[in-house]
């Protein structure tokens, strides 16, 4: 049963292919990263219409958005079972597969942007973060009981390719069983019966926790109920500006400017494009967590309760904090990339 419907998402997509005219190689690699998980989103939609949008077993919600104590979260799919199990669905590789290589490094199966393998960080750790932001969205709604017990969704993560896309995995190594084929999960999570498969304690257990269609459709409303629309910000997002006016339009400094006491910016680093460092991260061969670990044996950052922090030393070396809470991330100038790099090197 169909609960909440794919968005509308051909008029992103469009503002995103005109953005990737004026954007720079790492602009580029992220814009056509998103371009191909709007596009797989939509495919994953329709597969998933045309199989579960009839079903009396299963619920499907598109496009949901929860927003929890300051934190934003998308999901591009959320399907739950009569047997009271969820399933966030990541679909970004559902069009062009995906490749797993040592230390779970994901590619897009032949994308290529700027000459390099189009390369995605940290998707599993995306999709945990998904699930355990369902796991506690779904505590605060109300959900049947049986034998005095409140029948709460397990909440599963799987990263779901179509049927003529690509998985290679390193070796036979496939990262928590988490990356699948769409019609795996629906043949052996979704569409089964309450009760098939398993043992007879397995199917005691599952019939115990079944409810019926009516009621993991109120549920179901409920949880889409949550759901926060956000126009999205795409410009202002990958830091792409308008095209600057001809010389000719540029406005006369005035003389009040000329006196100003404000000293004129540092253009060497205010011109200079900040990499985000997940991107660091993946140029260097490592992982973003030993890299952020690097970056505070350099002073650059330090732990405070729990959370990384810019130092005093990592601002003044061009350090940028973006988002808040558990979003927290940092970008650096190039010059960063190249310290971190030698200082690995040594060690």
């Amino acid at each position: 049963m169909l609960i909440k419907p794919v968005d509308d998402l051909a008029p992103h997509i469009e503002v995103l292919q005109h953005l990737l005219e004026r954007a720079n190689d790492e602009q580029a690699r992220q814009i056509r990263a998103r371009i191909l998980a709007l596009e797989g989103r939509l495919a994953a939609a329709a597969e998933l219409d045309r199989q579960l949008a009839d079903s009396d077993q299963a619920v499907v919600i598109h496009d949901l958005r929860l927003e929890m104590q300051g934190t934003s979260t998308h999901f591009d799919h959320v399907v739950i079972n009569r047997r009271m199990e969820a399933f966030v669905l990541d679909s970004r590789f559902f069009n062009t597969g995906v490749r797993v290589e040592a230390e779970e490094r994901f590619f897009h199966v032949d994308e290529v942007v700027g000459g390099a393998p189009l390369e995605i960080i940290d998707p599993l750790n995306d999709l945990a973060e998904r699930v355990h932001a369902l796991a506690n969205a779904v505590l605060y709604l109300s959900w049947p009981h049986r034998l005095g017990v409140r029948l709460i969704p397990q909440v599963h993560g799987r990263i779901v390719v179509g049927p003529d896309a690509h998985v290679h995995l390193a070796g036979e190594h496939n990262p928590g069983g988490q990356v699948t084929w769409l019609e795996d999960v629906l043949e052996h999570g979704l569409r089964g019966k309450p009760g098939q498969g398993g043992g007879r304690l397995a199917m005691l257990r599952a019939m115990a926790s079944t409810v019926t269609l009516g009621t993991l459709q109120g549920c179901a409303e409920a949880l889409a109920g949550r759901h926060v629309a956000r126009a999205p910000d795409d410009q202002a997002e990958f830091d792409i500006s308008d095209q600057p006016p001809s010389p000719g339009d540029a406005p006369e400094q005035t003389a009040q400017d000329e006196d100003t006491d404000t000293p004129p910016p540092d253009e060497s680093q205010a011109s200079e494009k900040k990499l985000p460092s997940s991107r660091i991260a993946s140029a260097l061969g490592m992982k973003t967590g030993p890299l952020l670990d690097l970056l505070a044996e350099q002073g650059l950052l330090e732990q405070q309760d729990g959370a990384w922090q810019l130092t005093e030393k990592g601002i003044e070396r061009g350090g940028e904090q973006r988002g808040s809470g558990k979003r927290i991330s940092f970008a650096w100038p190039a010059s960063v990339k190249e310290e971190a790099r030698a200082a690995r090197d040594r060690s």
